[in-house]
Formats: structure tokens, sequence, C-alpha cells
């Protein structure tokens, strides 16, 4: 797994005789990560893209599977809660 999301950064490079000044912008793949609360991007190393989407495809999945457990255990604790609330209201 890979943590981040892979997308097209598309920019100038800053010569005036350049393609890129009329219009006709760079790409490149990049990863963009948070790393210590800042956002770091790293250039796909040719050849790399297709491996690096199936990564951070499978990061993002764990982190969806992971949020999605957590909702469950809040659930079954509130039902815990609830059937121990009904247990003491029982009468003896």
């Amino acid at each position: 797994m890979i943590k981040g999301t892979v997308y097209e950064q598309r920019r100038k490079c800053g010569k005036p005789t350049c393609g890129c000044a009329a219009g006709e912008l760079h790409g490149t793949m990049i990863l963009s990560r948070s790393e210590q609360g800042r956002t770091k991007l790293i250039a796909i190393p040719e050849g790399h893209l297709k491996d690096w989407q199936v990564l951070t495809g499978r990061y993002q999945r764990f982190r969806r599977a992971r949020a999605r457990l957590g909702q469950i255990y809040k659930t079954m604790v509130s039902l815990i809660d609830e059937l121990e609330a009904a247990r003491r209201r029982e009468p003896s």
C-alpha cells in the first residue's frame, strides 16, 4: 500500500518560447500525500504509474474499511450499553 492520491499535474515551465506558454501545459503524474501535516508531491517514476495507482487504491480501500469498522464498533458499544441499561431495569 502507498498512502496518497495519484493525479496528473499540468503546469507551465516558465520558458517564453515553450509550447506551454501558449497553453500546451506540461503533464506529470504525481503522488500527493500528507506527511506531518504538510502536503508532499512526489513525481511518479516512468513506468511505475499503474503500480502506484494499484497501491494507492489498496490504501484508500483500507482506509474506508477501517472507517467502517470504527462505525461498527461504535454501534456495538451503543447496543451493549442499551442491553446493560435494560438488564439493570429488570426486576429481580
